[in-house]
């Protein structure tokens, strides 16, 4: 029976007083009953415990990390103490609708699946975006959190706590152990785009040049085989990555020598892996108009050292991005 199905739902959290009660109540609202809320605090300051405290139900476990550890050593915790025969994601500012369980686990029993893919809504304060995902290894979106897989697909793998994008190189991975992947319709995660999130708040510039190793990383642990067969989607996958970190540096960077850089140790590496590996002579891949414009109006201006003219011309830029990005 279906019902009988226990989904272990990994939930890391770092001082997310204001959502993480909107993420927690969305589980157990869930038409599907029979789950585990596997709760890492990560060495919150605020009043995230005491959120979580005030939520009485058994199926709920708290883990304490005495000091901050990061979010991939929070969700390695959740992966060993999980007991379900599926496994789910959730971050803290994010939800899932209430038939968000049933729906996956009820497909995944009745299709043989090891993976169920599901759309992702955007939300932009009270507006929403739908991203199509599909249920395949580069076009499922770079994150664990859209998705439940069998537990099995879990074994002998964890989040690399070293890498600066931990989902990037593990996701791809897990289709190629999964004998059968699905996409699921009608049902969403539901992704909120905060001003203060990490990809929305201010980085480090060291953190985004750390990106280039993780694609080393990445396309080492490919096979010939794997390289071969997926090769126009891994250029578009790894390129997505190296693009949009070098361009948030770009956003962020607060003198020219970061500037330089970010396109040395990114938009440099990214050209030469395009070329060499992928037959692609082009820095970034494009997929819309605001892609477009940046890449080719701002880069040459950066291959000539004029970074301050570069990153003028981005800030215009990006005041026209939501608009442009509408245009294919």
């Amino acid at each position: 029976m279906v019902k009988n199905k226990c989904v272990s739902i990994i939930l890391p959290t770092f001082n997310d007083e204001k959502t993480i009660a909107r993420a927690i109540k969305s589980v157990i609202l869930q038409s599907y009953s029979n789950w585990e809320l596997i709760v890492i605090n990560d060495n919150s300051q605020d009043r995230t415990l005491s959120v979580i405290k005030n939520f009485n139900d058994e199926r709920i476990h708290v883990v304490n990390n005495h000091v901050n550890k990061g979010l991939a050593y929070s969700r390695n915790i959740g992966l060993d103490r999980a007991s379900g025969e599926y496994i789910a994601f959730l971050d803290a500012d994010d939800w899932i609708d209430p038939d968000f369980l049933n729906k996956n686990i009820s497909e995944l029993v009745l299709r043989n699946a090891d993976i169920s893919v599901n759309d992702i809504k955007l939300v932009y304060g009270n507006k929403l975006k739908t991203q199509s995902c599909y249920a395949d290894p580069f076009k499922s979106y770079p994150s664990v959190w859209n998705k439940v897989y069998k537990s099995t697909l879990w074994e002998n793998i964890e989040f690399d706590i070293e890498r600066q994008i931990e989902d990037f190189g593990l996701v791809p991975f897990l289709f190629f152990k999964s004998k059968k992947s699905i996409k699921i319709t009608d049902t969403y995660y539901f992704y909120y785009q905060s001003s203060t999130s990490l990809v929305h708040s201010k980085i480090d510039i060291n953190k985004q040049l750390k990106v280039a190793d993780d694609v080393r990383t990445f396309l080492d642990k490919l096979s010939e085989r794997q390289l071969y067969r997926y090769n126009d989607s891994i250029m578009k996958y790894v390129s997505y990555q190296l693009s949009e970190h070098f361009w948030k540096g770009v956003e962020d960077s607060s003198s020219i020598n970061e500037l330089k850089e970010l396109y040395l140790y990114l938009a440099l590496y990214s050209k030469k892996l395009n070329v060499s590996l992928f037959n692609f002579n082009k820095t970034f891949y494009s997929e819309n108009l605001y892609q477009e414009l940046r890449n080719t109006l701002i880069l040459p201006f950066f291959s000539l050292n004029k970074y301050k003219i570069g990153k003028n011309i981005y800030s215009t830029i990006l005041k026209l991005k939501r608009y442009l990005k509408s245009i294919k």
